[in-house]
């Protein structure tokens, strides 16, 4: 079946219908009186009962599209991870042939560097020298070519064809007890703590109104549920 299946159609405007005559019966309901609260309680049972079939007619059109949906997503699956595979090896492989890339022009630049700052300092010493025999004008010009040294500029870093090195920042923990305290302290926003709250509410549901835990309470939510079948 498909959603232009006119059997479908026909479902979904059966299951439409039905649902809105029944919200807008519990939109007139009153209770102010022990027979309102238990014509209520019947209305609940029926609508209970339409919730079943309702969603047994949705998952009797829904479960064959999903089912066919499973199956050509397993067709495809070998394909996708052997091509999610060999991009990962192929990213893996350039990240480190370029970072130890980057390694030797870093180290390069350090070189380069203390050679121009030796180069400074020899011109500057001669500088100094003449200055010392009173050829100012020589310090002077001396001075200013040790100034004007400076180490070669690096070669930019190389990339292949179609490609780009994008860098992502992403936070390790080290310490949960430091980054607790940082919190407690102020000095770091109370955003950087990720409160479980399954294990509170599981918490909450064994020990109910004995809840003891710092900064969290136990809130009753009280519901209805029609229990007729």
């Amino acid at each position: 079946m498909t959603d232009a299946d006119p059997n479908v159609e026909q479902a979904v405007q059966a299951a439409v219908g039905t649902a809105a005559l029944a919200l807008r019966d519990a939109r007139n309901v009153e209770i102010t009186t022990s027979d309102e609260y238990h014509t209520a309680g019947e209305q609940l049972l029926d609508i209970k009962a339409r919730l079943r079939e309702v969603e047994a007619t949705r998952k009797s059109i829904v479960q064959p599209i999903q089912d066919g949906i499973q199956r050509i997503n397993g067709l495809f699956r070998p394909a996708l991870d052997a091509l999610t595979e060999a991009q990962g090896i192929l990213n893996r492989g350039m990240v480190t042939w370029s970072t130890e890339q980057n390694r030797i022009q870093q180290e390069k630049n350090r070189k380069a560097a203390e050679l121009a700052a030796a180069e400074a300092r020899r011109v500057n010493a001669r500088a100094d020298r003449a200055e010392a025999k009173g050829n100012t004008a020589q310090a002077a010009m001396l001075h200013e070519q040790a100034q004007a040294v400076r180490a070669p500029a690096s070669a930019p870093p190389e990339r292949a064809a179609g490609t780009a090195m994008r860098r992502t920042w992403k936070a390790e923990l080290v310490s949960k007890a430091e980054l607790i305290a940082a919190v407690a302290a102020g000095t770091v926003s109370d955003q950087a703590l990720d409160v479980n709250m399954t294990y509170l509410h599981q918490r909450a549901r064994a020990d109910k109104g004995d809840l003891r835990i710092p900064g969290v309470k136990a809130v009753a939510d009280d519901t209805v549920v029609a229990t007729a079948q």
